[in-house]
Parts: C-alpha cells; sequence; structure tokens
C-alpha cells in the first residue's frame, strides 16, 4: 500500500566525487514518495559519467528502500548499485539522452516510490 508522506520532502543531489565527474552537472529536484513524477535536466560530455546518491532529507525513521531501472538509456549506460546509482554517456556519442530510475522508501508514515526522470544533453 502507497501512502502520501505529507509534508516528508526527499532531496536527491549530485555527488561530484573527482575530476572525471566533473563535467557532469545535474539540476537538483525534489519530489515526495506518492507516484509522483519528477523530471529534470543533466548536462556532460562524451563518454563522461554521472554519480547520483540519495541524501534522505525527510528526517528521523525515514529509509530509501530500492532504485530501480524504469526506463534505460538509448545512448549510454544506467547502473545502479545501492541507493546510487550512475549514468554513463555512450563515447563518441553527442546529442540527448533520456533514463529513468524508481526510488522507493519507507517512514513511520508507510512506504511508497516514485519515478525521475534524467533529460540528458551530452557534448
Amino acid at each position: 500500500m502507497t501512502m502520501k508522506f505529507g509534508l516528508a520532502i526527499l532531496l536527491a543531489t549530485v555527488l561530484l566525487g573527482d575530476a572525471a565527474h566533473a563535467t557532469c552537472k545535474t539540476i537538483p529536484y525534489r519530489f515526495h514518495t506518492n507516484g509522483d513524477t519528477v523530471t529534470t535536466s543533466e548536462l556532460l560530455a562524451s563518454g563522461d559519467t554521472c554519480f547520483h546518491t540519495l541524501r534522505n532529507n525527510a528526517g528521523a525513521g525515514n529509509v530509501f528502500t530500492g532504485i530501480s531501472v524504469d526506463q534505460s538509456p538509448g545512448h549510454g549506460k544506467l547502473t545502479i548499485a545501492g541507493t546510487a546509482f550512475q549514468y554513463r554517456a555512450q563515447p563518441g556519442y553527442r546529442g540527448t539522452d533520456r533514463y529513468a530510475v524508481k526510488i522507493c522508501m519507507r517512514g513511520r508514515r508507510g512506504s511508497g516510490c516514485s519515478t525521475v526522470i534524467f533529460n540528458s544533453t551530452i557534448e
């Protein structure tokens, strides 16, 4: 059963861990885990990787329970590990790509999932 979290908001952010990921720029996004769909954009170089990790901003007792591929990219590779995922643009490709991940969590008021769509521009 999926329940609304009311004011519990999740904030997902991009962590740019090293120089290999320096060209990845993603617009931060907010969503509720009540079945909604959120769209964001990212910019990266051909062959580069965007590493995403989820940071829970909803308060104590809320835990991310899973990330899954909702739509695979057409010009890159999407890899999921725990509460992190990365998108690697196809080397040599320049243009646009699109992929989506389903993010789920549970908390004191129930559990639920939402989808985040990434529109990627590869330069």
